[in-house]
């Protein structure tokens, strides 16, 4: 198989021509990924959080569109299609908002630590107004330690490539995604849907670093200055 040449007139090997392609739809990857995990937490504290957004604005317009289309139609939804179908849209939403975001000059560079930051945060705060659980994390001394930890990660992480070791990166995402289930417990028992949010969350996670270690490291002009 032929290589071909790149620019500046540069030869490429078959190899390198297909990993560029694929490096073309990391970012996609990784904003699909983000989108769909971020969505799933935003219904779920939506749905239980009395006098939310999503309560007010998204399930009763749904809901008349449901009801609208079974009048017009006869079909009987299932009881998590209101859910799912507001899922579906948030994650459109933060999709969209996301690609915006990558082709506007002056927020291409803070994107990867905005997403970075609300990958390992979000899980945690959604359990900020669930009962006892919510008051003691409010409450607890160690929170805010773990919060500045989780930032400097991010940012260490876009600036600097620290941990440089992909089997440490992964499992340093997954132990902090285990933890925040584990604490997630306190409250009472879990449903199944629960066991989505880490998996979410942990590949989220990998599609991030994988985006960040790809495309905007191999890149210094995308990302802000190194300090």
């Amino acid at each position: 198989m032929r290589g071909q040449l790149g620019r500046g007139g540069v030869y490429m090997e078959p190899l390198q021509v297909k990993y560029l392609r694929l490096r073309q739809y990391i970012p996609l990857l990784h904003e699909l990924s983000f989108s769909v995990y971020i969505a799933l937490l935003a219904v779920t504290a939506g749905t239980f959080t009395e006098g939310s957004i999503l309560n007010r604005w998204g399930y009763p317009q749904l809901y008349r569109l449901l009801l609208d289309l079974h009048w017009q139609t006869g079909f009987v939804f299932g009881r998590y299609v209101l859910p799912d179908l507001l899922w579906g849209s948030l994650t459109l939403v933060f999709f969209v908002c996301l690609r915006l975001l990558d082709r506007a000059a002056l927020m291409r560079p803070l994107v990867p630590y905005m997403t970075g930051i609300a990958i390992v945060a979000t899980f945690p705060l959604m359990w900020f107004n669930w009962g006892y659980l919510g008051y003691f994390l409010r409450t607890a001394w160690w929170l805010p330690v773990e919060g500045a930890a989780v930032v400097s990660c991010v940012f260490v992480y876009v600036l600097r490539g620290w941990p440089a070791n992909a089997v440490l990166d992964v499992s340093v995402l997954t132990l902090h995604f285990v933890l925040w289930r584990w604490v997630a417990t306190w409250r009472g028992p879990l449903v199944g849907d629960e066991l989505l949010f880490p998996l979410l969350g942990v590949g989220a996670g990998v599609a991030w670093g994988w985006h960040v270690r790809l495309c905007v490291r191999s890149h210094p002009q995308a990302t802000l200055p190194a300090v």
